[in-house]
């Protein structure tokens, strides 16, 4: 069995607290020689815990050089275990873990303890393939979209032949390349936590800085344009638009850009029990002003006639943020919000930006 463990001070543009105490975290990734823990056996463990006697972090690694080392690397990984309470992987609950818990029984060794919680940071990922357009949720994949480096280009299904190769002639370059890709798995973990940070864009705090419309040629309102400071810094920008909306969040800022519409649009009354439609002002007036015209010229208002037209500049909303709210149609979709000129309230604002952001995320 071969051993190894080095001090780091790696970069970690996340802070770690929010998964857990730095005392109690144990980054670990295990290799084998297959997917099947019936017919496949153990050969590398990499773990990364912090120690805080020294301040600093430790990448260590258990080698099985063969199959007889798969008890005393257990062992090994047993006293880190039980030091930590919270398990951080990738993909840890439907691989390692059952693996680890099966090779555990089969030797009768006591690896875990009730009171350990896993984390794993594939299953926290998965929302964001589609919000991050990933091609899938691969590890490298993750690091690619941070611009994470890595050294080691090959896969864990390539590494397997690789230890069998290395079972029989023991090169000294083929040991390398198996610890450096289980090492570099393993050190990338912390590495990639600030994706986490995308899991939180509608709930993070944001407060108004400015907000301005930009006329057109002719003077007629155009875009809305509102900027944001939040408390969450991105460690890329995203962006995401639509015909109606673009949205750059980029570090701790954000610009919303809102197209307006100009035109004629419809305030649909609630209490249509109390209005009549008079069809040829295709317009709806209240019950008190419908006496004053003759009986032929109105009639009972419905759902679909209870309304009052509107001329002017409106803000769309995927909400009913701001109020009255028009439509162009009775029970349209889209929804909107006389411009008047005036800015908006600073609260009204967060709120609407937070409405454009949930429409944007879950657009399907």
């Amino acid at each position: 069995m071969i051993q190894n463990e080095k001090n780091l001070s790696p970069s970690i543009a996340y802070d770690v607290h929010a998964i857990g105490n730095p005392e109690e975290l144990l980054f670990f990734d295990i290799e084998t020689t297959g997917l099947s823990v019936y017919r496949s056996s153990l050969y590398l463990i990499g773990y990364l815990y912090y120690d805080p006697s020294s301040s600093v972090w430790v990448s260590g690694q258990i080698f099985c050089e063969s199959l007889a080392d798969e008890a005393d690397a257990l062992k090994a990984f047993s006293r880190h275990l039980h030091e930590n309470t919270i398990l951080v992987s990738y993909n840890g609950d439907s691989f390692d873990l059952p693996f680890l818990k099966h090779m555990a029984a089969q030797y009768s060794i006591p690896l875990f303890s009730e009171n350990q919680k896993s984390v794993d940071l594939l299953k926290l990922f998965r929302p964001l393939k589609k919000i991050l357009h990933l091609e899938n949720l691969k590890l490298k994949t993750c690091e690619r979209a941070l611009s994470i480096d890595r050294e080691d280009p090959y896969s864990g299904k390539e590494l397997i032949e690789m230890y069998a190769r290395w079972q029989e002639n023991r090169d000294p370059e083929l040991l390398r390349i198996l610890l450096l890709h289980n090492r570099e798995d393993i050190e990338n973990l912390p590495r990639i936590l600030p994706l986490l940070h995308y899991r939180f864009l509608e709930q993070t705090e944001k407060t108004l800085l400015f907000q301005e419309v930009i006329a057109s040629a002719n003077g007629h309102a155009e875009t809305l344009t509102l900027c944001y400071e939040t408390g969450l810094s991105l460690p890329f920008p995203w962006e995401k638009q639509t015909e109606t909306y673009r949205l750059h969040w980029e570090k701790c800022m954000i610009r919303l850009e809102v197209s307006l519409y100009a035109g004629e649009l419809r305030y649909f009354y609630p209490d249509v029990e109390n209005y009549y439609y008079l069809p040829a002002e295709d317009m709806a007036v209240h019950r008190s002003l419908a006496s004053f015209v003759d009986a032929k010229h109105r009639k009972k208002a419905t759902p679909k006639t209870c309304y009052q037209r509107q001329e002017g500049i409106f803000i769309p909303q995927p909400e009913d943020i701001l109020q009255p709210v028009f439509l162009k149609e009775y029970k349209s979709a889209d929804r909107f919000s006389l411009y008047r000129g005036q800015d908006l309230p600073a609260e009204d604002a967060v709120r609407y930006v937070n409405a454009v952001l949930h429409a944007l995320l879950h657009e399907k």
